[in-house]
C-alpha cells in the first residue's frame, strides 16, 4: 500500500475471460480519469489466494449496519484500535474486525457493541481468535 493510505479497495471480477478484460479495461479507464495513480490486477494463482483469504478473513467480531453508515463505523472501529484489520463490503453493510491481542480487547468489543447500537445497526460473533481470552 503506498504510504499515507489508509485503507485498499479490491474489486474482483468473475466470467468469460473477453468478459473480465472488458471490465478491467473500463474500470482501469474510469479510474485514470479519477486520478487513481497505481492500480494492480491479481490474477490466476494469485487471485485465489487472495479470495480464499478474504472468505476466510479472521474477524473477532461482525456488524451489520447500514450501507450508508459502513465508512463512519470503520472510522469508530479505527478510533477504538488504529492496529485492527477490517474487511468491510459497503453494498452490504457487513464489516469483519479483529482487533490487537491485548488487555483492553475486552474493553474494546464493549465499546464498539454500543456504537454498533448507536448507529442502528447489529452486532454479532464475539469469536474468540486463537490466544484471546475473554
Amino acid at each position: 500500500m503506498p504510504k499515507g493510505a489508509a485503507a485498499r479497495l479490491i474489486v474482483g471480477f468473475e466470467g468469460p475471460a473477453l468478459e473480465v478484460q472488458w471490465m478491467l479495461d473500463t474500470l482501469r479507464g474510469m479510474w485514470q480519469l479519477a486520478g487513481v495513480v497505481s492500480p494492480m490486477t491479481v490474477a490466476n494463482a494469485r487471485a485465489n489466494s487472495l479470495w480464499a483469504w478474504l472468505a476466510d478473513f479472521p474477524a473477532q467480531v461482525q456488524i451489520a449496519v447500514r450501507p450508508s453508515a459502513v465508512t463512519k463505523m470503520i472510522g469508530a472501529i479505527v478510533s477504538l484500535d488504529p492496529d485492527c484489520t477490517i474487511q468491510a463490503h459497503a453494498g452490504t453493510g457487513i464489516i469483519k474486525a479483529s482487533f490487537m491481542q491485548s488487555p483492553f480487547t475486552i474493553f474494546l468489543r464493549g465499546r464498539l457493541r454500543l456504537l454498533v447500537e448507536d448507529a442502528g445497526g447489529k452486532f454479532g460473533g464475539d469469536k474468540q481468535s486463537p490466544g484471546a481470552t475473554a
